[in-house]
């Protein structure tokens, strides 16, 4: 389960995940992921500049959201 906040005076979304589903799981070990490997952190990184410019002004933000998913998956092999 997600839950997802938004502020229209804001430039902040605040995903909220339940700890104890695999999802929220690995939101954690990909967060501890970017935190441990320089490498895989600037890789995400230049991921999503390029997913933000490519993206930005759709009234779906959640279309950057979708293309972070697909290729998070090829950043964090590691994890498990």
């Amino acid at each position: 389960m997600k839950s997802l906040f938004v502020h229209p005076d804001e430039d902040v979304i605040l995903h909220v995940r339940r700890l104890d589903s695999p999802w929220g799981r690995y939101a954690v070990a990909f967060r501890d992921l970017l935190r441990a490997d320089s490498l895989v952190r600037a890789r995400y990184e230049e991921l999503k500049v390029r997913l933000s410019a490519q993206n930005e002004g759709k009234p779906d933000y959640d279309d950057d959201t979708r293309a972070k998913s697909d290729r998070r998956c090829s950043l964090s092999h590691s994890i498990y």
